[in-house]
């Protein structure tokens, strides 16, 4: 079997298509769940932010090997669980920088940086309910990018070029 390219831009544009796609669903989601907590501002812009991430992901994988949907759907779940884990298992961080509309993406980062000693963490973890909701919609944004993505920059066989003759 060939291996299998994606345009680099392609991919990108691809992130980008995904991310507003799966904003709204992760928006949708969180109506539908009838949580106040993320807001559909904050859902919305951090789930684009994972979009353009994945487009990312899915243009490396793309010029480097086969099968980049296969590797982007593993990148998107391993990522979806592990946001998933650090707000269910660690204190939510106190302090520090906040950028408005993508604290979504950053807080698990704090945490992770709490974990390493760089972030203080507070004496409170995130309330059952609100933990149940962030974990639908970090799964609803792995999903909805990792079908979306390939679907809009699909990977291309390769073509192999004939090689130049010696002759003249």
């Amino acid at each position: 079997m060939a291996p299998r390219r994606v345009a680099f831009g392609a991919a990108l544009l691809a992130g980008i298509v995904a991310g507003i796609v799966a904003a709204l669903g992760v928006i949708g989601a969180v109506a539908l769940l009838h949580s106040r907590a993320p807001t559909p501002t904050i859902a919305g812009a951090s789930t684009f932010v994972a979009g353009i991430v994945g487009g990312i992901l899915y243009g490396i994988y793309g010029a480097g090997g086969r099968r980049p949907a296969l590797w982007l759907w593993l990148s998107m779940l391993v990522l979806a669980t592990g946001w998933s884990l650090l707000v269910s298992r660690v204190h939510a961080p106190v302090g520090g920088p906040n950028v408005p509309y993508v604290v979504g993406i950053l807080m698990p980062l704090k945490q992770i940086g709490g974990l390493l000693g760089l972030v203080k963490l507070g004496p409170r973890a995130f309330p059952p309910a609100l933990v149940r909701v962030f974990i639908v919609t970090h799964y609803v944004a792995a999903v909805l990018i990792s079908l979306i993505v390939p679907a809009v920059a699909p990977a291309r066989a390769q073509r192999r070029r004939a090689m130049p003759s010696l002759r003249g």
